[in-house]
């Protein structure tokens, strides 16, 4: 059986593989070849890689071709030299092979060529043993190829980095995804991008916190975000401590207050379904738009909003006259089915015959962009309608944030 002790070894039995590969390619007689070399070993030409030669063509004759080869190395445990053979390469390099778990498994140390340093790799086997048998990486229940990464990456760990691995290990909507993406992207990068997550301080946080408690009110859901992104790094050992515990922000920072507004009463909801007005700007009625469709349909089907928004064609069936939408669309994470009455069916038959896109209610078809700014103006248009009473401004902005809250 072939192993090896020194580069010029290996160096022999790669030049050897790829002389069988060669004879193998041009169709040669392989027989005639292993009698030329089984002389010239026992001649004065015998050496090193006329052995391997010979191995190597006893082993392409037995199998009629030149199989993936793993040779151990004869001083170091577990360091061997994988040679393998695709789309007409050699590809050649040095692995690791361990057993954890009960497992055999392999990493890759290096490719082999004329710069090999055998010796280096030698030396990385010897860590990686030292590293299999310690309590630290046995207590981190992770690979050994993700726990070298780990330590590698400890101390050069980008935020941004630590935020796609948070992404990643949470079975989030691509909604919620979004959203945090937004946040990040918006206050967080520019702030954190040049410092290492193990470098952050409770003073550096600190000194984030009261800039960006000055420009928006909703800070503690991006302190939130940020406290469990750092929260999974020390689960992972990737930081030493998680700063962001250390800070209790409801006493060190003023929370903002949510105001729940009221639920829209009947009265209100019978006035905007009876409301009779045509938009002199669009020359179209309001029981003809896309926003009205889209208010009606939520009433029929009481979806949340963003499941209206975002409906598409797949989530219909006609023929069973039901709603199906996956897990992942959902809030509560669960599969759900909601059967049509004939009334979201008939807007459904309605939409189908303008039908753009892969969703329903696509924003291109409205006579204009459907922006909340504009939604408010189009409802204070018809204003009359809603009420004989003049509403005041203020009045006006609360009844319309309640109205799109509530309904859409």
């Amino acid at each position: 059986m072939l192993n090896f002790n020194s580069k010029a070894d290996v160096l022999d039995i790669v030049e050897s593989y790829e002389f069988v590969i060669k004879i193998l390619d041009n169709v040669s007689d392989l027989r005639k070849n292993l009698r030329l070399l089984k002389n010239a070993k026992s001649g004065l030409f015998a050496s090193f890689a006329n052995d391997c030669k010979v191995e190597f063509l006893e082993s392409a004759i037995k199998s009629k071709s030149l199989n993936n080869k793993l040779i151990s190395c004869k001083e170091c445990k577990g360091l061997s030299l994988l040679l393998q053979y695709s789309n007409k390469s050699v590809n050649c390099s040095l692995v690791y092979r361990f057993t954890q778990n009960k497992k055999t498994q392999m990493i890759t140390l290096c490719k082999v060529d004329s710069n090999l340093d055998l010796e280096s790799s030698k030396a990385k086997v010897k860590e990686m043993q030292v590293v299999l048998n310690s309590k630290d990486f046995k207590d981190s229940y992770l690979s050994l190829k993700d726990y070298l990464t780990m330590k590698k990456n400890q101390n050069d760990l980008h935020i941004l980095e630590a935020f796609d691995m948070y992404i990643k290990s949470k079975d989030l909507r691509n909604e919620t995804i979004a959203n945090y993406k937004r946040m990040f992207n918006l206050h967080v990068l520019s702030y954190f991008e040049n410092v290492k997550c193990n470098n952050v301080t409770e003073a550096f946080v600190r000194a984030w916190l009261d800039k960006l408690h000055k420009k928006i009110k909703y800070t503690d859901k991006i302190f939130i975000l940020m406290k469990n992104i750092f929260r999974l790094l020390k689960e992972k050992k990737y930081i030493v401590r998680n700063v962001f515990l250390e800070i209790d922000y409801k006493i060190s920072y003023k929370t903002h207050k949510y105001k729940k507004l009221d639920s829209i009463s009947e009265n209100d909801l019978k006035a905007l379904l009876n409301v009779d007005f045509v938009n002199k700007k669009y020359k179209t009625h309001i029981k003809d738009t896309l926003l009205f469709k889209m208010v009606l349909f939520t009433i029929y089907t009481a979806l949340r909003l963003k499941n209206v928004v975002m409906l598409e064609w797949k989530h219909i069936d006609f023929t069973k006259k039901i709603l199906t939408f996956k897990g992942s669309e959902m809030k509560n994470k669960q599969d759900f089915i909601l059967p049509l009455n004939s009334g979201a069916l008939a807007i459904l038959k309605e939409m189908q015959k303008c039908k753009i896109s892969n969703f329903v209610f696509d924003r291109n078809l409205a006579s204009h962009k459907i922006y909340i700014s504009n939604v408010i103006k189009a409802l204070k248009e018809c204003k009359k309608a809603l009420s004989d009473k003049e509403l005041k401004r203020g009045d006006r902005r609360k009844f319309f944030c309640k109205l799109l809250r509530n309904i859409i």
